[in-house]
């Protein structure tokens, strides 16, 4: 039994502007393609069919939920009245016509990060067959190019590094002494990142610092920390923490904050 609709805070958004039919999701073809890829049966189907219930699927050894049609653009229609971020993209405007479909974790408990990437993988999987030319994942409230996602997922594949740009964002700050905080990350695994630099500090520079920080912690389960590491001249340091989840700075923390590409 999946619960409510709407249960569960991880939701990844797939969304395919113009020209989408919210009867494609129930329409037998739209099923049997579900079926064909192997990501549910008839039985999920038929059990989930005209109510507006997810649709139980199984990627590998993950259970997700999909929904569809209204319910989906409404969940991203409340997801996305607070500040999002943007990597890569501008967001998208959102049109009644629209294709918007949601996936999530059916257990959002113990082991997230190697969840997030059967999420991933299924999200890239369904992608060519809307259409969608953005995603929006709801923990970091940040939204991306779909076939950067699909293309970061090849490289998952090989590599067995997780998307990270796609599932964590980076802003730079002007929050006590932080310099660039992390949004989403603390989903994840608990905590979320801080990072305080020299004033003037070559923002690419901190994002691949913060980026290779934030995979290690997705790999490993959480940050180490506090530390301090050598930055780019003689002399300067990196001084490198970790905060709850319920401690990251909010939006009416940081007014001047902005976002990195």
């Amino acid at each position: 039994d999946p619960g409510p609709h709407m249960d569960g805070t991880g939701w990844l958004f797939l969304h395919a502007p113009g020209g989408g039919d919210d009867g494609v999701f129930t329409a037998e073809s739209f099923s049997n393609h579900l079926i064909a890829i192997g990501l549910t049966s008839s039985e999920n189907i038929a059990a989930a069919h005209g109510d507006g219930a997810p649709v139980r699927l199984h990627f590998a050894d993950t259970a997700l939920l999909l929904i569809t049609g209204p319910v989906a653009r409404e969940a991203l229609f409340s997801a996305t009245q607070t500040a999002v971020h943007a990597v890569g993209t501008s967001s998208p405007a959102h049109l009644d016509g629209d294709t918007i479909i949601g996936l999530r974790l059916a257990d959002e408990g113990a082991g997230r990060a190697a969840g997030l990437r059967r999420l991933c993988a299924a999200a890239a999987l369904l992608i060519p067959v809307i259409g969608a030319s953005h995603i929006y994942w709801q923990p970091a409230r940040l939204w991306s190019p779909a076939a950067e996602l699909a293309r970061a997922v090849i490289s998952m594949e090989e590599s067995g590094l997780p998307p990270v740009l796609h599932l964590v964002a980076f802003g730079q700050m002007r929050w006590r002494n932080v310099r660039m905080q992390s949004f989403g990350l603390g989903w994840i695994v608990g905590q979320e990142l801080r990072i305080d630099a020299p004033q003037g500090y070559d923002v690419a520079a901190l994002l691949r610092v913060a980026a290779r920080l934030a995979v290690d912690a997705m790999l490993h389960g959480g940050l180490s920390g506090p530390m301090a590491v050598a930055g780019l001249q003689p002399g300067e340091s990196l001084h490198i923490g970790a905060a709850q989840q319920a401690e990251a700075p909010k939006d009416d923390d940081a007014p001047e904050a902005s976002e990195t590409e």
